[in-house]
């Protein structure tokens, strides 16, 4: 089932731990701001369908945790730790705020490589 929301959301709108206030040249930032979370999620959509089934994890937090997971070369467990533990990739992601639970499991990016065939990695790279 999908259920997708543009989440564009500003970054003063994220709410961070106190005394905390987020770069806007932080690279998360710039690179949140230029890619086509809308496009993205068309693509990656695709793959699901519609009506049955549970819900899915947002496009933009699944979208996100494949961009960090290549962009920094870690594996699936190292990724979910470094977006639990940053408030940067957590706002890359799409969150509202910064949260100290794990946004999601380390299974979900195992589950994506298989459900996103070829076609979908070509498509995210052509929107890029």
């Amino acid at each position: 089932m999908i259920r997708y929301i543009n989440q564009k959301l500003p970054l003063k709108g994220f709410d961070t731990p106190p005394g905390m206030i987020l770069d806007p040249n932080n690279r998360w930032v710039k690179l949140s701001d230029c890619l086509p979370w809308d496009e993205l999620s068309e693509s990656y959509y695709k793959t699901l369908c519609s009506r049955l089934g549970r819900p899915a994890k947002d496009a933009r937090i699944v979208i996100g945790a494949v961009i960090i997971k290549h962009k920094l070369s870690i594996s699936d467990e190292e990724t979910v730790e470094q977006t639990r533990e940053n408030p940067y990739l957590q706002y890359f992601i799409g969150l509202k705020g910064f949260q100290a639970k794990t946004p999601f499991a380390s299974s979900l990016l195992v589950e994506i490589c298989k459900r996103m065939a070829q076609t979908v990695f070509d498509e995210f790279h052509e929107v890029i």
